[in-house]
């Protein structure tokens, strides 16, 4: 039987990522593959023990707040905006490729 699993070596960290002091850590965070990329001029907070694998992107306007919760999951390309308030619980999982936003972006009465 042959196993086609590769591991991508595991990194246990918080301050090693270079980030904004807007972005806070609430203790260790793990990362498979790319580290996550934070933007933005708002808030984010990362509960104790939240996992990325291969690159999410966080990014929050000016006065928005973006919570990830103790234990939370997010996988490959998983992207969130945020213009006001995006919260995600603890122990959540969030698939490949995941769009979450708080904003259209536009007004809708055009």
């Amino acid at each position: 039987m042959l196993n086609f699993i590769r591991r991508r070596p595991k990194k246990s960290l918080k301050a090693d990522l270079n980030v904004s002091p807007l972005v806070r850590f609430l203790g260790e965070i793990e990362v498979v593959g790319e580290p996550p990329r934070f933007g933005g001029n708002g808030s984010i907070e990362i509960g104790e023990g939240a996992k990325f694998r291969n690159c999410p992107s966080l990014y929050t306007e000016e006065g928005g707040q973006i919570v990830i919760g103790a234990r939370t999951f997010l996988n490959i390309a998983v992207s969130i905006y945020c213009c006001q308030r995006v919260e995600i619980g603890p122990d959540c999982l969030i698939a490949d490729q995941t769009a979450i936003f708080d904003s259209q972006f536009h007004p809708i009465d055009e």
